[in-house]
């Protein structure tokens, strides 16, 4: 972000403040659903995917150079919640799942998992997406 957008260092690890408030509303809202609802795991991981999915989104059809650094605020905010979700998610269901004996295997899996899923789909259908929605807004602007 710093060679591209020409922000200093100060200026984009800010924004990492809004990350770590994101993944305090995702705590609460793990929180939330787990305790106070008794809900189950797969609608909060298919929502933390969501969001991540989400802010890959935005940021490729946000960049721009003139672009101000508020404009990053709720992606990273988005980011976080989405990160917070789905990890504590993947913890907890691997800490209730998996034996003792065998529960860091799991949780190393469960963290590399997300990281596999999205690189795979990235590289499979928005990659693609991306370039097409590319050539087309070149071809008729």
């Amino acid at each position: 972000m710093t060679s591209v957008l020409g922000y200093d260092s100060l200026n984009a690890i800010s924004l990492n403040w809004y990350v770590f408030v994101g993944i305090l509303i995702g705590s609460a809202t793990v929180f939330y659903r787990q305790v106070v609802l008794r809900k189950g795991f797969k609608f909060l991981i298919y929502v933390g995917f969501l969001l991540i999915l989400v802010y890959q989104y935005y940021m490729y059809f946000l960049i721009d150079p003139d672009l101000n650094i508020e404009s990053f605020y709720l992606p990273n905010l988005l980011k976080g919640i989405g990160h917070g979700i789905l990890y504590i998610c993947l913890t907890i269901y691997i800490a209730k799942s998996v034996p003792f004996k065998h529960f860091f295997q799991g949780a190393v899996c469960a963290q590399f998992y997300p990281y596999q899923c999205r690189d795979s789909f990235r590289y499979c259908y928005l990659e693609p997406f991306f370039e097409i929605h590319a050539a087309r807004q070149y071809w008729f602007a």
